[in-house]
């Protein structure tokens, strides 16, 4: 799997080019010192973490292995936005469902 450093600079990148803290990406995930030990290269994460945390940013996987070309990082930003608002959408669709069922 990828080491510490190849992954740190990627990883970063990413994040903050969707405004992620790294509170809001490790939730659910791991801890917000995990993320920071990644992003300084004190740890390796585990594939299963980089599936997670590439799902959380929609992005791929392959994404976090190297700095991706700005062109990409607006591809994931578009991803991770649409992804936000179906999820927002959703939820407030539940809202309603569960106020029109009362």
């Amino acid at each position: 799997m990828a080491d510490s450093l190849s992954i740190a600079l990627p990883l970063r990148s990413i994040r903050e080019h969707l405004g992620l803290s790294r509170n809001s990406l490790s939730q659910g995930i791991c801890t917000q010192t995990h993320i920071d030990h990644i992003e300084k290269g004190r740890k390796a994460p585990s594939l299963d973490l980089m599936v997670k945390l590439a799902g959380r940013m929609s992005c791929e996987v392959s994404d976090l292995l190297s700095i991706p070309s700005e062109a990409r990082l607006a591809q994931i930003k578009a991803d991770f936005d649409e992804a936000k608002a179906a999820k927002s959408r959703a939820a407030a669709d539940a809202v309603q469902e569960a106020g029109a069922g009362t």
